[in-house]
């Protein structure tokens, strides 16, 4: 009996050692899946993308795992044939385009109730190692120790297969939002966003530079109306893409004569100069 105590700190410390180790890697899943998830979805004016994803990741970082795992099932990890439960048309105004994203791992009904289940389980080892581990096992024994030793190398095995699966994931959603970048930065689909046609014809009231007109005329206007070389200026400064040139005009007085969206007029100036102000239509 002496023998065997004297195995039992050797043991003792085998166990802190494991416990540690899947505290840690806990910690570690938990990071993945809180990545995973603040990326999954985005939605919004697309100028708000990275305030909206900031604003996801500050909210899952405060989910506990719990929480995490019911909605990776319920938004993520999904049967064949998911539909959520609320979808939004994505917006096209004169101020701004919105779009919505969400790439989701469609999954057959048997594998979906097992991601579900080992999931669950996961969940409720983690709460009994951090709420009930010592009540379970009776670290003053070379036979509870064993066994505390044993469960815990079960555990982290357990861990470390959930970490690469979901490490396949993220990996999977990294390589569907590279190729969403490279469609986006397309020049087709960019001037698709800009109200620019393939065959060349543009749709003023949708098309980029008169958002971004609008939106120079809004912070520099007084009385509605704003100087044409003020709202040049602004634009070099805030939109330096937008220029009348992309949308086959040689001129920013031909440009806001073609979209129909600007009424102009001409001002002397303090020289009795003729200056071209333009304000938006109502």
């Amino acid at each position: 009996m002496q023998e065997r105590d004297d195995h039992l700190p050797d043991l003792i410390q085998n166990v802190e050692r494991l416990l540690g180790r899947c505290v840690l890697r806990l910690q570690q899943y938990e990071r993945l899946i809180k990545t995973l998830l603040a990326h999954s979805e985005i939605e919004g004016p697309i100028s708000q993308w990275q305030a909206r994803r900031d604003v996801s990741v500050a909210e899952v970082s405060r989910r506990t795992l719990g929480d995490l795992a019911k909605r990776l099932l319920e938004s993520f990890v999904v049967p064949m044939g998911f539909e959520p439960r609320t979808t939004k048309t994505p917006v096209v105004s004169a101020d701004h385009v919105s779009m919505a994203i969400r790439v989701r791992m469609e999954l057959t009904d048997e594998d979906h109730a097992s991601v579900k289940s080992a999931l669950e389980l996961l969940v409720s080892m983690r709460n009994e190692l951090v709420h009930t581990f010592i009540q379970r096992f009776d670290l003053r024994t070379v036979e509870s120790c064993s066994a505390a030793v044993d469960h815990l190398a079960v555990f982290c095995e357990r861990i470390d297969h959930h970490i690469a699966e979901v490490q396949h994931w993220l990996n999977t959603m990294v390589g569907a939002h590279a190729s969403l970048t490279s469609v986006l930065q397309n020049s087709v689909v960019d001037d698709f966003f800009n109200g620019i046609a393939p065959d060349g014809t543009i749709d003023w009231e949708y098309s980029g530079i008169v958002r971004a007109l609008r939106q120079a005329t809004q912070s520099l206007a007084s009385l509605d109306w704003v100087r044409l070389e003020d709202a040049i200026a602004w634009m070099t400064e805030h939109h330096p893409t937008q220029i009348p040139g992309r949308y086959g005009c040689r001129t920013w007085q031909q440009l806001l004569h073609e979209s129909r969206a600007f009424r102009m007029e001409y001002r002397p100036d303090e020289q009795l100069s003729r200056v071209l102000w333009f304000c938006e239509k109502q």
